[in-house]
């Protein structure tokens, strides 16, 4: 067998045959060998619509594999925009409008109130430098979430558009992270997934034999009884 030919499994032809098959070792035992009572038939709507429902369940893991194959694309380049934007905002933090020395002058606020200010925006700074340093090594190498916590107690004062620009852009680089995760688990199938999908094609022609079959065996019933 030829390693890239695809399985039987997939053959258009082996359903129908698998169909063809059912229906007539349904019809053969069901209605003319060992035929059926009438609460006997409806007792087999239970079990044509187990297999049809596990044929179904095989549909459903297939399309939500394809869909989160689909999907995973736009979602990598989302956490990358997020990314980028995490990075713009952190160049900004430590840039001059952050990192810098305030020169006194005749307009300046009192001396205390001027050295709170120096103080704050320093704070922050050096805030924005240490997240800025550690941050390549640890949460966007490891695509992990982002705490901003985690490098140290945020900065208060300051800037404070600097800081919420970089909470914003930390949540949305978390919350694609979160979609990025989903996606890839749901892009892999449980063992049982896989199964039902390679059967389940299967599982709903014997279903559908058997309900045409039940429908064959309900009018011949129907006709002893007149």
């Amino acid at each position: 067998m030829d390693d890239l030919e695809l399985p039987w499994v997939t053959s258009t032809t082996w359903i129908l045959g698998t169909f063809a098959l059912a229906l007539v070792i349904f019809q053969l035992v069901l209605v003319r060998w060992i035929p059926l009572s009438k609460v006997a038939w409806k007792k087999v709507d239970y079990v044509w619509l187990s297999l049809a429902m596990l044929g179904i369940i095989g549909g459903v893991g297939a399309a939500r594999q394809q869909i989160a194959i689909n999907f995973i694309s736009l979602a990598e380049s989302r956490i990358t925009f997020a990314e980028e934007q995490i990075k713009e905002r952190l160049e900004f933090g430590r840039g001059p409008a952050i990192c810098r020395t305030f020169v006194r002058s005749e307009f300046s606020p009192p001396p205390e109130e001027f050295n709170r200010i120096q103080r704050e925006y320093d704070e922050q700074c050096n805030w924005f430098r240490t997240v800025s340093e550690k941050l390549q090594d640890t949460t966007f190498v490891k695509r992990e979430i982002l705490r901003l916590e985690d490098f140290g107690i945020l900065p208060s004062g300051g800037d404070e558009w600097a800081t919420s620009n970089l909470k914003d852009a930390a949540q949305w680089y978390n919350n694609a992270l979160k979609a990025y995760k989903e996606l890839s688990k749901a892009r892999h199938r449980s063992n049982l997934e896989f199964t039902l999908t390679v059967v389940g094609p299967f599982l709903l022609a014997i279903a559908l034999a058997l309900r045409i079959t039940k429908v064959t065996g309900e009018i011949r019933l129907e006709r002893l009884s007149r």
